[in-house]
C-alpha cells in the first residue's frame, strides 16, 4: 500500500560556503526517512534542536533538502513546476506553535481562515467563501460570530482552534502539526488533542504530530519516530516504541516523561 506522505533519505546542510571556514557547515537534517499512512497520526518527537521543525518545512516545501525527496502520494514534492505546487497544497496544510504569532493580528477571523482557498483552481464566490469559514469554525467548535473578530478577541485555545479551521477549509489529506500544543494550558492542550482526533475520524485527515513532550505523542499518535541531533534513532508503532524501545536514547526520553493530565 502506498504511504501518503514517504520522507526519504532527507538530508539538509547549511552553511559552508564562506571562505576560510568562517562558516563552517551545519548538518540539520542526515538521511532522515519514514511513511506517513493515510488516516494515521505520526508523532515526531525529540528535544530541542533535533530536526524536527526543519523537517517540517521541507515536508510543507517551504524549505528544500540538500538530498532526499518528499512524496505525497507517491509524487515528488520538489519535481512539480511552481504552479502545480500552489495547486498541491490544497491537499497538506501546517498548524504551528504559537497560534498569535501565525495568525495575523490585521485581518479577521474570515480572512486568516479563507487564506488557502486562494490555491484552488476555481475559486469560490465571495458568499460561497464566507460559508465555508463559517463551515470550517463549525467544526473546530467555533460559532460564526466570529468571523469578523480579530485574533486578540480570542483565549489561546480558541486562537489554535482558528489555525486548525484554517489548516481544514480545503479539506487536505495532510496536517503538519508544529508543537501544536506546547503553548496551552493542559485542560486546553487535551481539548486540541481531541480535536486532531476528530478530524482524522471525520474526515480522514493524516497528521504528522510534532512535539517534544512524549507523554501527549502517546495519548494521539499511532506510530512514532524519534530524532536525535537530525538522524533516526528509532520508529515503529507507539506501543513498540513505547513499551519496547530498542534505543539507550529513546529509554532515556521516555523515563524522563511526565504523565498527561
Amino acid at each position: 500500500m502506498m504511504a501518503l506522505l514517504d520522507i526519504r533519505g532527507i538530508t539538509r546542510v547549511y552553511g559552508g560556503r564562506a571562505p576560510f571556514g568562517l562558516d563552517p557547515p551545519f548538518t540539520a537534517l542526515d538521511n532522515v526517512s519514514f511513511s506517513v499512512s493515510a488516516g494515521s497520526i505520526h508523532g515526531l518527537v525529540g528535544e530541542s534542536g533535533s530536526g524536527k521543525s526543519t523537517l517540517a518545512r521541507i515536508v510543507m516545501a517551504l524549505d528544500r533538502p540538500t538530498s532526499g525527496d518528499i512524496l505525497l502520494e507517491g509524487r515528488s514534492l520538489f519535481s512539480l513546476p511552481a504552479r502545480v505546487l500552489k495547486r498541491r497544497r490544497r491537499d497538506f496544510q501546517m498548524v504551528f506553535q504559537d497560534p498569535l504569532a501565525s495568525l495575523d493580528p490585521r485581518y479577521t477571523v474570515a480572512r486568516i481562515v479563507a487564506e488557502p482557498l486562494h490555491v484552488l483552481e476555481q475559486k469560490p464566490r465571495s458568499d460561497e467563501i464566507r460559508q465555508k469559514v463559517v463551515d470550517s469554525l463549525a467544526q473546530v467548535g467555533l460559532s460564526a460570530d466570529a468571523v469578523d473578530r480579530f485574533p486578540h478577541e480570542f483565549s489561546g485555545g480558541q486562537r489554535q482552534r482558528i489555525a486548525f479551521a484554517r489548516a481544514l477549509i480545503t479539506r487536505p489529506k495532510l496536517v503538519v502539526a508544529d508543537e501544536p500544543v506546547s503553548a496551552l494550558d493542559l485542560s486546553v492542550q487535551a481539548q486540541v488533542l481531541n480535536l486532531i482526533m476528530d478530524m482524522r475520524e471525520k474526515f480522514g485527515t493524516a497528521f504528522l504530530f510534532i512535539s517534544h513532550d512524549l507523554a501527549v505523542v502517546e495519548a494521539i499518535a499511532d506510530q512514532v519516530t524519534v530524532m536525535r541531533h537530525g538522524r533516526i534513532v528509532e520508529t515503529g508503532t507507539v506501543e513498540d516504541v513505547f513499551e519496547r524501545p530498542r534505543q539507550a536514547y529513546t529509554r532515556e526520553l521516555l523515563a524522563a516523561r511526565l504523565p498527561l493530565k
